[in-house]
């Protein structure tokens, strides 16, 4: 259409009317990708600046055009940055984890905003979890002697000296379970 005119020869749109509804539209769609780009949705946030990119190019918005390529250098860049940050937050996990500090490496992977958690953090995080949840279930345990017989406690003690090899408390117990099984083979032999 000629610049100068303000309504489609053919159809009658208020043409300056309909530019403003679109360019209202994309500042729309900008101001939920950047929401996106907060929540760490950075995925989605690239997904949806090349889909906006790739719509017909309409002279009113060179730019908003221009703000979107823009962000998309800066989305791509806090990508690998996040991407970077959650590869030295998963070795040091795994370094935590082989030594037995499964709060510590738990509190460690939830750095890492949920959005930007690939399978690998999912299963560090749910192996630090659940080995630190078997440590507090298996403590309780053997806390608990009565009903509980020399062979499960054994079992327990077990498994925890394999899981916590360092902790002293689980030490004592075991010493302590050991003497109180001496002592019982003891009374038996007399």
């Amino acid at each position: 259409r000629p610049v100068d005119e303000s309504f489609c020869a053919r159809c009658g749109e208020n043409l300056r009317q309909a530019e403003k509804q679109i360019r209202k539209a994309h500042e729309t769609q900008l101001s939920e990708i950047g929401r996106m780009v907060d929540r760490m949705e950075l995925t989605d946030a690239l997904l949806a600046l090349n889909n906006m990119l790739a719509e017909p190019v309409h002279p009113g918005l060179d730019e908003l055009r221009l703000t979107a390529k823009a962000m998309i250098a800066e989305v791509k860049l806090e990508r690998q940055r996040q991407d970077e940050q959650a590869e030295a937050i998963g070795q040091e996990a795994r370094r935590l984890i082989e030594g037995f500090q499964y709060d510590a490496a738990t509190q460690e992977l939830t750095r890492i905003p949920a959005p930007l958690r690939d399978r690998t953090v999912q299963e560090l995080l749910t192996t630090a979890h659940e080995r630190a949840q078997e440590v507090v279930t298996l403590k309780r345990a053997v806390r608990q002697r009565q009903g509980t017989s020399f062979a499960d406690r054994m079992q327990h003690l077990e498994r925890l000296l394999t899981i916590q090899p360092a902790d002293a408390q689980v030490h004592r117990w075991a010493t302590q379970l050991r003497d109180q099984i001496l002592q019982a083979a003891r009374k038996q032999l007399k």
